[in-house]
């Protein structure tokens, strides 16, 4: 039985924080403000191109032999773009070039005025491996801040292009930044710091020194010309990010489009844009982990053993910065899923987004214990999959656990076998074709024993960390509820008032006392414990959410029958 609460909570996706409002710019001078807006890199090497034209993410034709990285020895030149930001003239100060700390070479800048910009370039023969490059302005005290006069920048970081419409330059001038000045630019170079605090922060038992890959910018254009499409851009480029402000609607008087640059530079300019580092995340290849998410209702097309429809869903019970996967670290923080992803990447280009996923053990078993942990033979098994976030009404595969409880997920054929530049195997699998956005990568096994059923969720992500641990051949323990106990289920039924749910249940006569279960919305698939030896067949529950009751005989020795059907 089911009961609802009078007032369902509803579920949500925990929002990213949000700083403070931005203070706007005072109206007296400020000063001058040098400020190193980005270091690129020349020449560029192409990252991967990929052509999806099968469904599959196959090297576009042509460039299956293009480098992608300087060769050592080879001369490059980094080009600094400084500015002088500020509304006073910046007097000549001394620069200094270093690498991993050592000092490559020094110079004297001459005095900019207001708004005026120059390049600075080095030239570097190149060095395979990390290491950080770095440009420092000595400047002087009276400068609007001092934050923006050092740049680092990792040699083997990906690098991005930002593309800027100048609406929103102009809203960053009227607002201070995080870094006390006023300047987009500064405030992009502290989004790509704060992702790259993310990265090495990302500590998991198989990640103890956190992720060695880093992100930089190596452009900022400012043009009205910003596009349309934020993944692709030129392939000179790890990947791209577009500001680009709403339409300009011609009916009305207002300019909508300059308006919603200020409400951004508004909201955003005194902190870190975390739907930002989202989306700079999938620029690396990362998914969004909810879209293994499945409604109850919309999304479950599947009914229980009674013909009933299941109603159970699958959220993720605690969000990282990319959506999904349990981690205790918090919703702007990469959960293990995430980096471990990265980390299988480490040392590539981009371009490929979510090949990862391929990566799964070659044999996957499910170990089926009952309600005391022993293994149970003649447990049947079904499977349904997710197709574009739909769990659908029929199975995918069965199977059927043998004398020790085990049974082999059996491996669906793909209709093409692939292995990615960057080392991911596309193999027969539970899955089948694997969709690299994650929109069939979830499995619902159901369980069933004689009349008594169970269900249990198997997403892809929790496969893929078996891989990545190394796991070639993976038993995942499934334990149930499920008795062997010759113990009849009694019959169970409720009523609700406000928020109380009244429960009631069949005497029986081989019973000396009854446990109760209740599974919460949505995970109807998951009983816990309620109440044990009750020595009633009544029972008063407060309801907070959307909940599933189950009741279990339990005989004189301990023994625990089978729970009450639905």
């Amino acid at each position: 039985p089911v009961a609802l609460p009078p007032s369902p909570a509803l579920h949500a996706t925990p929002a990213f924080p949000r700083p403070a409002l931005a203070a706007s710019r005072p109206r007296a001078p400020l000063g001058p403000d040098l400020s190193i807006h980005f270091i690129s890199r020349s020449p560029r090497y192409p990252r991967y191109c990929l052509d999806y034209s099968r469904d599959l993410p196959d090297l576009c034709a042509g460039s299956e032999n293009d480098r992608h990285f300087p060769a050592p020895g080879e001369p490059v030149t980094f080009t600094a773009r400084l500015a002088n930001q500020g509304d006073e003239v910046a007097a000549a100060t001394p620069f200094t070039w270093t690498l991993d700390g050592g000092v490559l070479a020094t110079g004297h800048l001459a005095a900019l005025a207001a708004g005026e910009t120059v390049d600075l370039t080095l030239p570097w023969l190149w060095q395979s491996g990390s290491h950080t490059l770095t440009l420092a302005l000595a400047g002087e005290d009276r400068e609007i801040s001092r934050a923006n006069n050092r740049l680092d920048s990792r040699t083997d970081a990906h690098y991005l292009e930002v593309l800027v419409h100048p609406y929103f330059v102009q809203a960053f001038v009227q607002r201070q930044n995080l870094v006390g000045s006023y300047a987009f630019a500064d405030w992009i170079q502290a989004q790509f710091a704060q992702l790259n605090q993310r990265l090495a922060a990302a500590v998991y038992p198989d990640l103890p020194a956190g992720l060695p890959d880093r992100v930089r910018i190596d452009t900022i254009l400012v043009t009205e010309a910003v596009g349309g499409d934020t993944v692709t851009g030129d392939l000179a480029f790890d990947g791209r990010w577009s500001f680009r402000p709403d339409k300009d609607l011609k009916r009305t008087p207002e300019n909508e489009a300059w308006e919603s640059a200020q409400r951004y530079a508004a909201h955003f300019a005194a902190g870190i844009d975390w739907g930002l580092i989202h989306e700079l995340g999938h620029q690396l290849g990362l998914i969004d982990l909810y879209q293994l998410n499945v409604s109850p209702s919309a999304g479950n097309l599947v009914h229980d053993g009674a013909g009933l429809p299941l109603l159970s869903g699958f959220y993720w019970p605690q969000s990282g910065l990319m959506g999904g996967d349990v981690s205790p670290a918090g919703a702007t923080y990469f959960s293990e899923h995430s980096a471990l992803a990265l980390a299988a990447n480490s040392g590539f280009r981009r371009g490929y987004f979510g090949e990862y996923l391929y990566d799964l053990p070659a044999k996957i078993r499910v170990r089926v214990g009952d309600n005391a942990g022993r293994p149970l033979a003649g447990v049947h098994i079904a499977a349904f999959q997710t197709q574009r976030n739909v769990l659908q009404a029929a199975p995918v595969f069965q199977t059927i656990t043998g004398g020790d409880g085990v049974a082999l997920l059996p491996n669906r054929p793909v209709s093409a076998t692939l292995t990615t530049a960057t080392g991911h195997t596309l193999h027969d699998n539970p899955f089948g074709r694997v969709d690299v956005v994650g929109r069939n990568g979830q499995l619902l096994l159901h369980l069933r024993y004689g009349q008594q059923e169970a269900w249990r969720w198997l997403p892809i992500t929790d496969l893929n960390k078996a891989a990545w641990r190394g796991e070639t051949a993976l038993r995942l323990d499934v334990d149930t509820l499920f008795s062997t106990a010759a113990l009849p289920s009694p019959r169970l039924s409720l009523r609700t008032a406000g928020d109380q749910a009244r429960l009631t249940w069949q005497p029986l006569a081989e019973a000396a006392a009854y446990n109760l279960y209740q599974a919460d919305w949505p995970r109807f698939d998951s009983f816990r414990l309620l109440a044990a030896g009750i020595t009633t067949t009544t029972a008063s529950v407060a309801l907070t959410t959307t909940a599933r009751f189950a009741v279990a005989a339990v005989a004189g020795d301990g023994q625990e029958g089978p729970l009450s059907p639905p």
